[in-house]
């Protein structure tokens, strides 16, 4: 495992120069003595205090972000479009008038069909009574039946096409562009697409994960006492900081896709603030698992070698030695070592340069707060490009 960590450090050279020129410094120093005859200060570094936490096994994906609902608006009948009520991009409410085609036609469906069917029901009012009396036969009474009930269907698809004519937000959401313009002829032929309204909040996203990273997932879950289904993941946007809220897993596929061998599971996230956009695609991170007892050391403050890495650990009198520590696993950022270093210790993270007069102490002060990565919502830390990845917990 330590194999596959070791690759771009080599920027900290500085401590291998420092033993390499200590003769000269302290020539230097000897030199300085005897021209000036008094004693330089101590020099000022930086340092962070250390200690074991838990490191999270991730597993990072890609998805997209799709929205929850998404309805097509289009033009149901013929017509001239006159009227569009509603400015590009606003968020819509269901219900919401969206469009107006011109209804005069349908109105006057409406009222022709209204009074066909008058008549008929008149019609069959006045041959009811005469059924009993056998004025009129039963295939008469049953014509003028039919009659009426089909002048009412013809009414109600005729008010139907005028609702139709009204054109209103099947859901709530943000409408998007308008295809067609006030004045032009809609409806001919088939439905013609007018807008498309998505539901922005929440996203959903789909994932698919090979057997194996399924596997860990669901043995994580098994010791976390859960199901697979609930459990938290962070989205990872493209500038490579965390977006502010976690999501949950909705519903894990039952079978294996025959071509791609993965598993599909889908997700869902909140996104009150619209940060998200339908159709972007994000790197997603679960956690699958996690190794207890781990230092996370900022990649400036190690400095690489045969065994492993070496820090400059500063004790409280100023005093300082090289420490050599093992290396579990590092992302642009950290180092992660299990060996080496004790909790509460003091380790150098600014300042190696002024160690090249090899004076005997230092003085040190602490990082205020050493923030060389976007945390996620859970205050962990960024991960690493791989795709099973170890991350400490802040």
């Amino acid at each position: 495992m330590e194999e596959r960590m070791i690759s771009h450090l080599h920027k900290n050279k500085y401590l291998f120069n420092v033993l390499a020129l200590l003769s000269v410094a302290t020539s230097m120093v000897a030199c300085q003595g005897s021209q000036s005859g008094a004693q330089m200060p101590p020099p000022e570094v930086t340092v962070i205090k250390v200690n074991r936490s838990s490191m999270d096994i991730n597993n990072t994906l890609t998805g997209r972000l799709e929205p929850v609902r998404k309805a097509e608006v289009r033009a149901r009948i013929p017509g001239v479009l006159k009227k569009i009520y509603f400015q590009e991009g606003s968020y819509v409410k269901q219900g919401d008038p969206l469009f107006l085609i011109d209804d005069k036609p349908a109105r006057a469906q409406v009222a022709q069909a209204q009074a066909q069917y008058t008549q008929a029901t008149s019609q069959l009012n006045k041959i009811s009574p005469l059924l009993q009396s056998g004025a009129v036969s039963r295939t008469e009474y049953d014509n003028a039946r039919t009659n009426m009930q089909a002048a009412k269907a013809t009414l109600q698809s005729a008010r139907i096409n005028l609702d139709y004519a009204h054109i209103k937000a099947p859901i709530s959401g943000r409408i998007g562009k308008t295809y067609e313009t006030e004045g032009a002829l809609v409806g001919q032929g088939q439905p013609t697409l007018l807008a498309v309204i998505q539901q922005e909040n929440p996203l959903k996203i789909d994932l698919n994960l090979s057997v194996n990273d399924y596997m860990k997932l669901k043995h994580y879950a098994q010791e976390a006492k859960s199901d697979i289904e609930g459990l938290p993941f962070s989205i990872i946007l493209s500038d490579g900081t965390f977006y502010p809220k976690q999501g949950r897993i909705l519903f894990t596929d039952t079978s294996i896709n025959e071509d791609t061998g993965q598993i599909t599971i889908k997700g869902e996230i909140q996104n009150q603030e619209n940060l998200l956009l339908p159709g972007l695609f994000v790197k997603v991170q679960i956690k699958v698992g996690s190794i207890p007892n781990v230092f996370a050391i900022p990649v400036n403050a190690v400095d690489l070698n045969d065994s492993g890495g070496a820090v400059i650990v500063v004790n409280q009198d100023g005093t300082y030695a090289l420490r050599q520590i093992n290396i579990i696993n590092q992302n642009k950022d950290y180092i992660y070592s299990t060996d080496g270093l004790k909790d509460g210790e003091l380790v150098l993270i600014d300042g190696k340069m002024k160690l090249m007069l090899q004076p005997k102490k230092v003085t040190y002060k602490l990082a205020s707060a050493v923030q060389t990565q976007a945390n996620p919502p859970t205050d962990e830390n960024t991960p690493t490009d791989d795709d099973n990845e170890l991350e400490n917990k802040t």
